[in-house]
């Protein structure tokens, strides 16, 4: 996309986006810019809810995280390989939240299952979060044995 976590301003990034058929939806605080894609027929991953957040700082863009995406957890796993780490938590809706860490890259991956019964085919045709990221991942919640069949169990031993 042209828009590098660390690199470019908000300026610039907001001009990439629109030229690529994005809406800016809204700036709060100086530090997210929300951009929704425009029913243009050229969506950029093909999803009608697809929305893209800019953390920023110093009129820098620091995280970018795009949301709905239309990949499937299974197909990351794939292509990525197993993560440096996974951390998340059950929250107090019963929701598994887990987040799979590429430290090399600086990239992470969230989901969330609605119970700790998810199957495996749930689990890997569930559409995550996608964040890339320029501040180092660090973790605040217990961290997970990093493979596939543990990413969907409740248990935070």
């Amino acid at each position: 996309m042209g828009i590098r976590p660390g690199v470019t301003l908000i300026g610039e990034a907001a001009m990439i986006l629109i030229r690529r058929g994005w809406t800016q939806e809204r700036l709060r605080d100086r530090e997210v810019a929300d951009f929704t894609e425009l029913d243009s027929g050229q969506r950029y991953f093909s999803t009608d809810s697809e929305r893209i957040k800019l953390y920023i700082r110093k009129n820098v863009v620091q995280v970018i995280e795009i949301i709905e995406t239309p990949f499937q957890l299974g197909d990351l796993w794939l292509l990525l390989g197993r993560p440096d780490m996974v951390y998340g938590f059950v929250d107090s809706q019963g929701r598994v939240i887990r987040n799979l860490v590429y430290s090399d890259a600086m990239f992470s991956i969230g989901y969330v299952l609605h119970s700790c019964s998810a199957s495996l085919r749930e689990l890997s045709q569930t559409q995550p979060d996608v964040m890339w990221s320029s501040i180092k991942f660090n973790t605040i919640h217990p961290i997970l044995e990093p493979s596939f069949y543990a990413l969907r169990t409740c248990d935070e031993s």
